[in-house]
């Protein structure tokens, strides 16, 4: 025991011996070690954020990686390959764009859209156009695609009755410019972004012209309801042309129908109904054969009176 107690004593002795002739060394190789861990960490580790994807650019050989797309969390990589990572949420942008109307009025208009990046065509994107491909793709086309728009009304058109009209123009137009723009060498109806939500929230010109359009709008108001006024009241005579000329029918043949024979018969059919009822009521005929009947009832001073007969 004493002998192997005495050789770890030696070893022991020796260690230390040769770590304080070596301890310079040691000091600087930890250092270095430290400083190469903390210069290659950013580059090696990347830690993806929820709601975004990254793309690989390998400089040592094969570019950008076309066959991954690397998903949110942790990952791994050679210090020498590049990260890039991409929002993949659907992202908000507002935007205010000088246009002119086509009869040459200058105005101001504020867009609201909303694009996102397909997310499986991120490699794509990354390799034809970038990461900055709003700045260099899809806030240029949007702001064309205003100007052209806008460019086929004139000031009160795009000022009063189609905004939605559009709205709807500048998203189709841009996004039938995004694919035909941006699709990858070789390939064929690849879609790389697409923007949607396109809607014009202000619309405005100069301060005194824009009043004057306001009142230009105003009085084209006034003009419909006073057209509109006029059709009503064209209408309106019409229904009353054909009411008088029904009631001149009605009338003529009325009086062609209403004979002295008709009505003295009408009269005595009326009197013997009335004669028949139980209660009591007094008939005064009037002088002449052709006398029709005037009825006086329902008084309680008349309720025990005999029927009489005046000729």
């Amino acid at each position: 025991m004493s002998r192997i107690s005495s050789y770890f004593s030696e070893l022991v002795h020796d260690y230390i011996n040769w770590l304080r002739l070596h301890a310079v060394s040691i000091v600087v190789i930890v250092l270095v070690l430290m400083g190469g861990g903390l210069v290659i960490w950013p580059h090696s580790v990347h830690i993806i954020p929820a709601g975004h994807l990254g793309v690989l650019y390998k400089r040592l050989g094969g570019g950008t990686d076309l066959d991954n797309v690397y998903q949110e969390g942790l990952t791994l990589t050679l210090p020498w390959n590049q990260m890039t990572i991409y929002t993949s949420q659907v992202q908000q942008k507002t935007t205010d764009i000088e246009v002119l109307t086509s009869d040459r009025l200058k105005s101001k208009m504020t867009i609201s859209f909303q694009y996102v990046a397909y997310p499986f065509n991120l490699p794509l994107l990354h390799k034809f156009v970038g990461p900055d491909y709003y700045e260099k793709t899809i806030l240029p086309i949007i702001e064309a695609q205003a100007r052209e728009s806008v460019a086929q009304y004139s000031s009160v058109d795009a000022f009063t009755k189609d905004i939605q009209k559009i709205s709807q123009t500048i998203s189709l137009d841009t996004s039938d410019v995004i694919l035909k723009k941006i699709t990858p060498i070789g390939l064929t109806d690849v879609r790389l972004l697409t923007i949607s939500d396109v809607q014009v929230t202000k619309f405005s010109f100069p301060g005194d012209l824009e009043a004057a359009l306001q009142q230009k709008a105003v009085e084209l108001v006034k003009s419909e309801a006073y057209q509109y006024r006029l059709v009503t009241e064209k209408l309106e005579a019409e229904r009353k042309r054909i009411e008088a000329a029904g009631i001149r029918d009605f009338q003529s043949i009325a009086d062609n129908a209403l004979t002295e024979n008709y009505l003295r018969y009408k009269g005595i059919e009326a009197s013997a109904n009335l004669a028949a009822s139980p209660n009591s009521k007094v008939l005064i005929f009037g002088s002449g054969s052709s006398g029709l009947p005037l009825i006086m009832g329902g008084s309680e001073v008349l309720r025990d009176t005999p029927l009489k007969s005046v000729r």
